[in-house]
């Protein structure tokens, strides 16, 4: 839950826009603290974020429903939603402060009814809009990856009652999104540590198949029916 902190520096409303992607951020800030100085009440910068997050908290400055000045570029501050992360070109964000951006990241994608976060599409970078190089080497692949496994869990325990569907039967040469969810998940419920490349490869397989070991399931490698609820946490 993010901690409310308010500023002055923002636009009531969306000026008739919707909504359609996120904006992750590296702040140029070391802490959650210098954050609230740049973004928060008390900024005499005519800059704002509508959240910030560090290894442990979230802070929360404008509504969702309001726009922040975060991209540069009038039409598309009223399109999105923005999220900086304590870090800078030197120390960029932990993944601990990526993980939460991820869990922020994922809850907003499941609350505008998306299933899937796609950089280009739903996620968009600072610099595509204005002259900067942010979120510069912040690893925002790696905060996607993680932010679909949970926006993934979200949308499973949401149909639960309905003999939830899973991503389907996955096995040793399947690629696809279904396969960067399993790689995902496997490397956050069992730290297989692979590379999430949507490409079901050997290394994939043995890990699967240590999963499966590991919950009393045949290791049989093949992600189906059985083995997508342990994963998902059902």
């Amino acid at each position: 839950m993010a901690m409310w902190m308010w500023t002055k520096n923002y636009t009531k409303g969306r000026s008739g826009y919707s909504i359609v992607a996120i904006v992750p951020h590296i702040s140029c800030c070391s802490s959650i603290g210098a954050i609230d100085n740049t973004f928060g009440p008390y900024s005499s910068r005519k800059v704002s974020t509508h959240y910030a997050v560090s290894d442990s908290v979230t802070h929360q400055y404008v509504s969702e429903s309001d726009t922040a000045w975060s991209v540069g570029n009038w039409p598309w501050n009223c399109k999105t939603i923005s999220i900086e992360h304590v870090g800078t070109t030197a120390n960029p964000p932990s993944k601990a402060c990526l993980d939460r951006g991820a869990q922020l990241m994922a809850d907003i994608a499941y609350r505008m009814g998306w299933k899937k976060l796609t950089l280009g599409s739903n996620v968009r970078l600072h610099r595509e809009f204005a002259s900067t190089a942010c979120p510069a080497n912040m690893d925002y692949q790696w905060e996607i990856a993680r932010a679909n496994v949970y926006l993934a869990a979200k949308w499973a325990g949401k149909k639960k009652e309905e003999k939830l569907y899973y991503p389907g039967q996955v096995k040793k040469g399947s690629k696809g999104n279904a396969v960067a969810v399993l790689q995902g998940l496997l490397n956050m419920r069992n730290g297989a540590g692979i590379k999430i490349d949507a490409d079901f490869g050997s290394y994939t397989e043995k890990c699967v198949k240590a999963w499966q070991t590991k919950v009393g399931l045949y290791p049989d490698g093949i992600c189906g029916a059985k083995t997508w609820p342990t994963l998902l946490g059902d």
